[in-house]
């Protein structure tokens, strides 16, 4: 039987290595093949993303996954990460080692192609042999964006789009409509799905073209913040992963990476608990959680509202004008975890 091939396109951040974690295992399970992991500028920079990717992937056994650092932040703006959120350098109380990896990449800068090469080489070597790469993103969405504009032939053989971001009719997580990974990259949410138009502040202004949409590539499946919130981890989780058999060193890893995100968590009033976004996108993206979809047109908005109005920056909207997504609704969390428990490294 042919395994499903995964792109994950990352930020790597605490909850980004639950996700590799969960994908190695896959990975080593023969379940998947994890064909290549991409990092963006965002929970922290790219090059810090990379190492922390490789880091993880190391620990649990699949060197041979290739890391390549890309983009240090969006085109048009300024860089924010949130060591607040994730640790200084992303992995929480943990400090990954140096690994072999791809350097930085800036707009304009010739290392920028590195992530996009990456993308071309395994998306063409499974078309070659009649198969598709599914493409995870659980960063922002720089990275995709550059690659519609780069490669849309490619981005249309795409088997599918998994994409954590966005929160719809619900408060964000960075302003009171934004979701982190969108507010940091908004032009690169405007172009993946472009704008309804009529929606500036002064004077109409006309839509934006879903890059996406123009490419061809699949509606992706959206697993937002107003679902992905509600799959919350915490100390008991940890011991019963302890019984469960993951390696001891693994383990070690992931109790101090989501300890410092607890204790974020809890100075936020969230409890001593974690959101772990990345880990159920993840799942989601190889059709291994339990969950209830719905189709919608989604929209961004575009850079004069945002301008005028920061808390828009990052917004998401349904509107019928916008590209066509599938958004989920609802999960099971307690099957999130079962599902982690079964697949870890060991």
């Amino acid at each position: 039987m042919t395994r499903m091939r995964v792109l994950a396109d990352v930020d790597t951040g605490i909850d980004d290595s639950l996700a590799l974690l969960y994908l190695a295992g896959l990975h080593t399970n023969g379940e998947i093949d994890l064909v290549g992991v991409t990092c963006s500028g965002g929970n922290t920079t790219a090059a810090w993303a990379a190492r922390n990717s490789k880091y993880v992937l190391n620990l649990a056994d699949c060197p041979e996954v290739p890391v390549a650092s890309g983009f240090e932040g969006p085109a048009d703006r300024e860089l924010t990460t949130t060591p607040e959120t994730h640790g200084p350098y992303g992995l929480g109380y943990n400090l990954a080692p140096p690994a072999a990896i791809y350097e930085p990449g800036l707009p304009g800068n010739p290392h920028a192609a590195n992530p996009l090469e990456l993308w071309r080489r395994v998306i063409e070597r499974a078309r070659s042999v009649g198969e598709k790469v599914h493409l995870l993103i659980t960063g922002p969405l720089t990275t995709y964006a550059a690659a519609l504009r780069r490669y849309p032939e490619l981005m249309r053989v795409l088997s599918g789009v998994t994409i954590m971001g966005g929160a719809l009719d619900y408060p964000g997580n960075t302003t009171e409509f934004s979701e982190w990974n969108f507010w940091v990259d908004p032009t690169a949410v405007t172009e993946v799905f472009g704008t309804a138009g009529r929606v500036s502040i002064d004077s109409p202004e006309a839509a934006v073209r879903s890059l996406a949409v123009a490419a061809g590539a699949p509606a992706p499946t959206i697993a937002p913040l107003n679902v992905t919130e509600t799959i919350l981890v915490d100390d008991s989780d940890i011991a019963d992963w302890r019984g469960a058999g993951m390696n001891p060193e693994v383990l070690r890893v992931v109790r101090q990476a989501l300890k410092f995100y607890f204790e974020f968590h809890q100075w936020v009033g969230v409890g001593y608990k974690a959101q772990v976004h990345d880990l159920f996108a993840a799942m989601v993206a190889t059709g291994n959680a339990d969950v209830k979809v719905r189709g919608a047109r989604i929209a961004g908005v575009d850079k004069r509202t945002f301008g005028q109005q920061p808390a828009r920056r990052g917004q998401i909207v349904v509107d019928p004008a916008g590209a066509e997504a599938n958004v989920v609704v609802a999960a099971d969390r307690d099957g999130v975890m079962a599902e982690f428990a079964r697949v870890f490294p060991r």
